[in-house]
Parts: structure tokens; sequence; C-alpha cells
């Protein structure tokens, strides 16, 4: 191949390997806790509604996270969001590792988790906008796939570390080294194509499309260097900020100053208001201010607008997702394992990492029953499998049964992974009109990490306190 063409394949693979750290971050973060928290107890003096308060904050976290990320991404450009993204990943492990009590510690969880909420906004985004046509769904869903791996990383991790001094400061510090490598990664690529076409930096757009769509260059000074379907990708993309602009009253603008993107030209409306406003332009602090009302505003206007009835149906979607606990299984197998039998800290973490396999295992076959079993069909088969599973767990807990316990823990996660783990975000993206995708999608992203918060919040107080029966 040309030095043109394999320039073009290795952004490709910086891109695939920026979404393979993203989702692997996002997946280790919040895994690591699962077995850190056994080995964490005894040196912090943790109680029992303190350790709830650890694992839930990072999930507290990522509902902030969710919209800070957003709005980074729409002021200062995806590129710069995910080098914030990996300060969060950054900053969190480094004061949960030097942290000496229950609060810093959870101090450093709040942070990972807005590292882990604007994760799942900004770095599928970023992937999907630079990705080709032909690749962008394997691209984004190896994010999915990381997320698991990054789950059962950590678990094997955890137990590795389990005879080292102050085990639990290095396994909560072990997510920086793969966050500075995201960081640079952030660097060296180049920005969104969408985002340059937003803020009318055509040329600049052009010269990023032609690089990951072509293998001959674009000459600066000559029009006719650039190929007609590079050209004819950006004029797409000014052609959707042309009907986004005429939807909310925008005056028309030239190619040469202003466009965006197809997907992304509803999530960037608040961008382009702010600037164009005097909300502080693209380099102040009133401009995410202007984002962060706009968004919010969009949200409240879906509760009275025509698409309310799919608005209500996302949220109810996104709160029975996490009120089945399904990441506090997660996250507090260790713990359930040894109420159950198991005497060893060692063997609660390495057993525990099977429930995370299962995941992973249950994403990995809703990629292919998504489009041939149906969208409800999955929800329906997984609900019943996962509530069955839910029972057994009841009864083999309440007999203080391990290995019954285990088992159910795995088909419960098995069942929920291949139907409602992968299922919500994809009938998510369908139920809505491009007008509002972006409100939509954030405040269901919102309810899903806040209700995932509550059940971390309460899950071992309602195990103590119920039994079985909290299953």
């Amino acid at each position: 191949p040309s030095a043109r063409g394999r320039a073009r394949s290795i952004m490709l693979f910086m891109i695939a390997s920026l979404a393979a750290l993203g989702g692997f971050l996002f997946g280790y973060d919040l895994g690591l806790i699962a077995g850190a928290l056994l080995y964490m107890e005894p040196d912090l003096r943790l109680t029992e509604a303190s350790e709830e308060v650890i694992v839930g904050m990072a999930k507290l976290g990522a509902v902030f996270g969710t919209f800070v990320g957003g709005a980074l991404m729409q002021e200062h450009g995806r590129r710069k969001a995910i080098a914030w993204n990996s300060g969060f990943f950054l900053l969190g492990p480094f004061i949960m590792a030097v942290g000496d009590d229950a609060a810093s510690v959870s101090l450093g969880r709040f942070v990972v988790g807005m590292g882990v909420g604007a994760s799942a906004v900004v770095v599928p985004a970023y992937v999907a906008e630079m990705a080709p046509k032909d690749r962008r769904g394997s691209l984004v869903t190896v994010y999915e796939l990381m997320v698991c791996l990054g789950m059962i990383t950590s678990g094997f991790v955890d137990w590795g570390l389990r005879g080292v001094e102050h085990s639990w400061r290095w396994m909560v510090a072990m997510p920086m080294f793969p966050a500075v490598l995201m960081l640079a990664g952030s660097a060296a690529l180049p920005e969104s194509p969408r985002w340059l076409v937003i803020r009318g930096r055509l040329r600049d757009a052009l010269d990023v499309i032609h690089s990951l769509r072509e293998a001959d260059g674009v000459d600066r000074d000559g029009e006719d260097a650039s190929t007609a379907a590079v050209e004819a990708e950006l004029m797409e993309l000014w052609s959707a900020v042309e009907k986004e602009r005429a939807r909310v009253g925008e005056p028309d603008g030239e190619p040469d100053v202003g466009a965006a993107a197809a997907d992304a030209s509803a999530a960037d409306a608040p961008a382009r208001k702010s600037a164009t406003a005097g909300g502080g332009g693209i380099h102040g602090a009133p401009g995410m201010l202007a984002v962060l009302i706009r968004m919010f505003s969009d949200i409240r206007g879906l509760t009275s607008g025509p698409e309310r009835v799919a608005f209500k149906t996302a949220l109810w979607l996104a709160f029975f997702n996490q009120a089945t606990c399904s990441t506090s299984v997660i996250n507090f197998a260790p713990q359930v394992l040894e109420r159950v039998g198991v005497d060893s800290d060692a063997d609660a973490v390495l057993l525990a990492s099977a429930v995370s396999a299962c995941k992973l295992a249950g994403v990995a076959a809703s990629m292919f029953l998504v489009d041939r079993a149906g969208r409800r069909t999955l929800l329906l088969v997984g609900s019943h499998a996962a509530a069955a599973a839910m029972a057994g767990l009841a009864i083999a807990y309440d007999a203080g049964d391990a290995f019954g316990s285990l088992l159910c823990m795995c088909v419960f996660m098995l069942a929920f992974s291949a139907s409602w783990a992968g299922v919500f975000w994809v009938v998510l993206s369908e139920l809505f009109s491009m007008r509002v995708k972006s409100a939509a999608v954030s405040a269901a992203a919102a309810t899903l990490f806040a209700t995932g918060a509550f059940t971390d919040f309460v899950f071992l107080s309602a195990a103590r306190a119920m039994g079985g029966w909290a299953f």
C-alpha cells in the first residue's frame, strides 16, 4: 500500500484503540471495587454503610459526568473532551490510592464516576463520527466489548495483587496507566470532522475526512485534489446543519461559515447557539454554562412535547435496567459469596470474576440476537430468565449455598446482558428523532446511573435485613 494508505490504516487503528481504551477504563474502574473493597475494609475500618457509599459514589458521579461530558464535547470539541475524560480517570484513582479514610476514597470514586459518565457519552460519539460507515458499527461494538473485558480484567488484577502490601491501593491506582495512554491518544488524533464543520472550519474538516476515507492527500492550493466522495460527505454534513438552523430559526449560512453533522446536529445545536448568541464563546466558562442550561431546557421540553411517550418509555427502561441490581451484583459479588460460605478473600474475588465473564458472553450474544430475535422478544425472554435466576439466588443465599449463589448470579448476568444490557442502548437510539435525541439520551443515561447509584447504596443493607428476599 501507499504511504497515504498506511497512514489511513494507522489512523483507523488508533481510533479503534481509543474506543478500546475508553471502554476498558469504563469497565475496569467500575469493576475493580468488587475485589479492592475486601482488602480495603480492615485497613480503613469500613462499615457496611461506608462500603455501600464507596461503591455507589461512582454511579452518582456518572450522573453528573453524563452532562459534563456532553457539554464539554459540544463546546470544546470531541478531542478535548476525551482529554478531560482522561483527567477524571487519572485524578480519581490517585485520590483513592492516597486516601486514608472512607470519605477520601468516596471522593475518588465520585471523580472516577465523572469519567465513567463522560466516557459513556464522548468516546462512542467520537468513534462513530470518525469511523467510515462500513466500519462504524464494529468500532462502536469494540467499545461495548471492552467495557466487559475491563470488568473481567479488574477481577484478575485484584486477585493477582492480593499478596502485595497495601494491595487495595495498587488495585485502585492501576487505571492510571491506561488513562495516560488515552490522554496521549487524544493529543495524537484529529478532531471530529463533524465538530469542525459545525464550527465553520470546513477546510480542516475536509482534510480529516480525506485522511480517513482516501489514500490520496489533499492539496490545500487546489480544490480539485479532493475526491468527489469526500466532497460529497462534507456537503452532506453542511446540508444537515442548514436544516437544523432552519428548524431553530437561525439565519442560513454559507458553506464556508457553518455546517454540522447528520448524527450530531441536534446534539450540537446548543453549542452553536451559545457561540453565536454571546454566551461566552468557545473558550469561556459562560459558554459551557449556556450549553448546560440549553440541555436541561430541552429535557424539560421533552416531558410535554410530541415525543413525551417515547421519553417516558426511555426513562422507565433506564430505571428497570438498574433497579434489577445488574451492576450491584457484579460490584458486591465477592461479599455475597463470603456471606454464603466462601472463606478466603482471594477465592471470593476469583470466583466473582466468573460473573463478569458471563456479562461479556451475554453482550457478545446480544450482538447476534438483537436484529434476529427482535428487541421486544429479547427483552421479554431476558426478563423472565433473569427473574428466574434472581429467585434461585434468593433461595441459595438463604440456604448458604455458595455454588448455587454463584451459579444463579452467573445465569442472571448472562440473561440480563444478552437482553437488557445491549438492547437498551439500541432501543434508545431508535426511539427519538434527531431533534431531541441529545437531550433524551442524556436524561436516560442520567436516570440509568442515578438508579444504579441507589441500588449500590442499599444493596448490602437490604441483603442483611431481608436475606434472600432482597433479591
